[in-house]
């Protein structure tokens, strides 16, 4: 197979646009002939940015200005000289691995193809049509705004939770529509990558399927091999296969060859094999399975496809001492804790994510302990490069499909796309260990709900269900058996929010009910997919789009960039329950991001409690809503867009430590303890307990038994603890330097906060290269260091009290000023 990527050349014009010279669209692109340059992969919204023809969306109100994109239609033209191997291939193709979204395919001002669908790709048979010399490729792109809307005349109109409603018509990033974290950007483009391909006969798809036996229900593996499942396409007179199996260490220790056809599977025997672990609980061995097709000693094509051998199962058991039944990941035949986040796209233009970012942002997930992401329905099937990070760094995923918030149609023509779209995805994305779950949707059946169209007393047909009940799992069962499938997120059944069955969305506080953070526990359910609470992102972060004059927490670009309804209010709120609302920008992103910390710490340590052992799993797992930023906001996101951490990200990392020590005090003063081991040995030791005044004077202290088997969550005791001492938990760890700060402890500090007189904590901070020793001679609440922008530091709000010392690592500080911050009145 020979191939050229098409990516360099490329020009655009905006055709057509119902306002030019009247409705935004400058005068420069009115013209008929003003061609711009290109880039592929890429969207209309990058090159009219590097062209200077529109303003930052991001910054200040502009998002309003650039509407009108998204009203335009915009051609892509290429002048295409094909090499002579293209023009006497036996078998051409022109392949797209992604158009957004509605789009007419011209060659030398002929239509060859049509798409409508930005999640399929494209394959155009190409023989026959290429001239001698230069070709035009045309891609005539439709506005996305105004074709939603001939759709939505055409099905009528339906109902959506965030964005136009028009969009549940369009198959396209939901999110592009706007959602409560992020603008409206309405791009378009090849998204994804443009090329010819030529071939006598290729690999259509190479899928390693491992078939693991297990002893029982133990961990213990009997034997291993590897089914490689191969689709060939083309002359296959002749031509004969040849697959091997490579471990991770690059050795071949299974081959095998076969006669080319259409459709082959070829077992392979994978000896002394080693299992892919989640992180935390094991490696991460990654095998290649190698194909090669060949026809008298000539090499055809040749494709590798990297995997891992693992098993996974959904649990869902009756519970034996609780209502409903487990929602548990088992992997290998173990019982996996999925603390983890969802994920976003991690842009609005999708195309600005490269490989690195992809990698940088995984390894952020697993730096916090994290063992799941959720790449949520509204966005995108993302790059093989995201799946790739997840392969290699142990980051289950579940994986959604693109359905979002919406009451989506069910005519023919839409099932029969929503069939193709999952083949296709499902198809690209089967081979890879870290995906575990196929989920439906995102919410749809809740907001079926809504409308009266779900659920106990629901009157109106619901016909959508056919897709998340009929399409998508016949699809599942037929090209990924192994993996579990799943209608929806959430879903329980009868209630699609039930709290004893299925997963569940946390949004009782922040959305609802707005209930008090230290109520997460009361609001969980088997398997937490969402819970969040937002906050600012730090003041440098936010700065670049800001207007002059406008840097304080209330003004109308700041308030541009929090998407949420009743964001603004709601934050207030939660900030007022328990400290004092600062009135600077630094003060309110402080203040907030120590909230959002407070919330994430309260239900991963309060869920996690109830993980319980084997066959009484009452909580599996949970994921904050959200793990990343597209743009600079105030969201709900724990990185912000720059890949830095809040607060909250810290506190997650804490709260999934593999050995946490967790404590709550209820409205008697009475302090529960637990401990949560997802290690792989019992652990027995003890739990030191200290009560102190704020001024760090010891009140009383004690110790607990700590006995936790592996894999469980465990009561250690109870503590009378006046509510106006503070409580602090420590795990005695072997090893551990005096004195020194480690994660696995908790300190409940004294409620509200804001009716605190707190002293002055003396925060000492002394530097030596790369590290940063901080010591107080008063309790100090929710730490920060202060260090140059261009350095993180490792941790970060963290509590430390007298007798202590915190040793922070912060890479590249190369010994420069530091300074820090606690939690003290007033905030500024």
């Amino acid at each position: 197979m020979k191939q050229l990527e098409l990516a360099s050349g490329w020009e655009l014009r905006l055709e057509n646009h119902p306002g030019l010279n009247g409705a935004g669209a400058p005068a420069a692109l009115s013209a008929a002939t003003h061609w711009l340059p290109a880039t592929v992969p890429g969207a209309n919204v990058q090159d009219l940015l590097r062209a200077g023809l529109i303003s930052d969306p991001y910054v200040g109100l502009n998002e309003r200005d650039v509407a009108w994109v998204g009203e335009g239609d915009w051609t892509y033209r290429l002048r295409l000289d094909a090499p002579s191997w293209a023009r006497t291939a036996s078998r051409l193709d022109l392949v797209f691995d992604g158009l957004d979204t509605f789009c007419t395919v011209l060659l030398n001002g002929k239509e060859i193809a049509t798409s409508a669908d930005m999640f399929i790709p494209l394959r155009v048979p190409l023989k026959g049509r290429l001239l001698d010399g230069v070709n035009t490729l045309e891609l005539r792109f439709a506005s996305p705004w105004f074709a939603g809307k001939r759709l939505e005349a055409e099905r009528g109109a339906s109902v959506a939770w965030n964005g136009d409603v028009s969009r549940v018509q369009v198959r396209k990033a939901q999110y592009h529509y706007g959602w409560d974290w992020g603008p409206c950007i309405l791009s378009s483009g090849p998204w994804r990558a443009v090329r010819l391909e030529a071939f006598e006969a290729r690999l259509a798809d190479v899928w390693p399927r491992p078939e693991l036996t297990f002893e029982g229900s133990s961990e213990a593996l009997l034997s291993a091999r590897v089914l490689a499942n191969l689709t060939l396409d083309g002359d296959l007179t002749g031509a004969h296969v040849t697959v091997s199996l490579l471990d991770p260490d690059g050795r071949e220790v299974s081959a095998s060859s076969a006669l080319a056809a259409e459709r082959l599977s070829v077992p392979l025997d994978a000896p002394d094999a080693r299992l892919w672990w989640p992180a935390g609980h094991g490696e991460q061995p990654l095998y290649r399975l190698r194909a090669r097709l060949e026809r008298d000693g000539a090499l055809l094509d040749e494709r590798e496809t990297r995997f891992g051998l693992r098993s996974v199962n959904l649990d869902r058991s009756p519970l034996p001492a609780a209502p409903g039944e487990a929602f548990t990941f088992r992997v290998n035949n173990r019982d996996v804790y999925c603390g983890g986040a969802n994920w976003i796209p991690d842009h609005l233009l999708t195309t600005m994510v490269t490989p690195e970012r992809y990698l940088a942002r995984v390894l952020r997930a697993r730096e916090a302990n994290m063992t799941m992401l959720r790449v949520w329905g509204g966005g995108i099937f993302e790059d093989p490069a995201f799946y790739d990070a997840c392969d290699e760094l142990g980051l289950l995923v579940w994986q959604d499909f693109m359905y979002a918030c919406g009451v989506y149609p069910a005519t023919d023509d839409f099932l029969e796309v929503a069939r193709r779209e999952a083949e296709v995805n499902v198809l690209a994305l089967r081979h890879h260990p870290s995906l575990v779950l196929w989920a439906g949707n995102n919410e749809d059946y809740q907001t079926a709900q809504s409308q009266g169209m779900y659920g106990p007393g629901s009157s109106k047909p619901y016909p959508a269900r056919a897709i998340y009940e009929r399409v998508q799992p016949d699809v599942c069962a037929k090209t990924d058996p192994d993996t579990p499938y799943w209608p929806g997120s959430p879903y329980g059944g009868e209630d699609p929010n039930d709290q004893t069955r299925g997963d569940h969305h946390t949004w009782d506080v922040w959305h609802g009910v707005s209930a008090p953070i230290v109520e997460y526990p009361r609001f969980m359910g088997r398997f937490v997919s969402e819970f969040g609470m937002e906050a600012f992102a730090d003041p440098e972060v936010l700065a670049p789009v800001i207007l002059p004059g406008e840097d304080h927490p209330w003004s109308r670009s700041v308030e541009q960039h929090n998407k949420s309804t009743d964001g603004v209010r709601r934050l207030a709120a939660y900030i007022a329950d328990e400290y004092r609302i600062p009135a600077t920008l630094p003060g309110m992103s402080y203040l907030s991001q120590v909230v959002q910390a407070d919330a994430a710490w309260s239900a991963f340590s309060g869920w996690r409690r109830f993980w319980g052992t084997r066959g009484a799993r009452l909580n599996s797992g949970a994921l904050i809503w959200q793990f990343n930023d597209c743009w600079p906001a105030i969201s709900w996101a724990i990185l912000d867009s720059e890949n830095r951490a809040k607060l909250a990200f810290h506190a997650t990392r804490r709260a999934l430590t593999p050995l946490m020590i967790g404590a709550a005090r209820d409205a008697t003063g009475r302090v529960a303890v637990w401990a949560m081991n997802s290690t792989r040995a019992a652990v027995s030791g003890r739990v030191t307990w200290r009560l102190l005044r704020l001024d760090g004077g010891v009140a009383a202290s004690g110790e607990l038994a700590l006995n936790a088997p592996e894999n469980s969550s465990v009561e250690l005791g109870v503590v009378d603890a006046p509510a106006d001492l503070i409580f602090v938990a420590s795990l005695e760890a072997p090893g551990a330097t005096a004195g020194q700060v480690l994660d696995d402890r908790v300190v409940l500090w004294p409620t509200p906060f804001k009716h605190l007189d707190v002293p002055d904590p003396g925060l000492s901070v002394s530097v030596n290269g790369d590290f940063v020793r901080v010591t107080v001679a008063a309790p100090a609440r929710a730490v920060v260091l202060q260090a140059p922008r261009d350095v993180e530091a490792e941790d970060s709000g963290f509590d430390l009290l007298p007798g202590e010392e915190k040793l922070v690592r912060a890479p590249g500080l190369n010994g420069r000023t530091v300074t820090a911050r606690s939690l003290r009145w007033p905030v500024e």
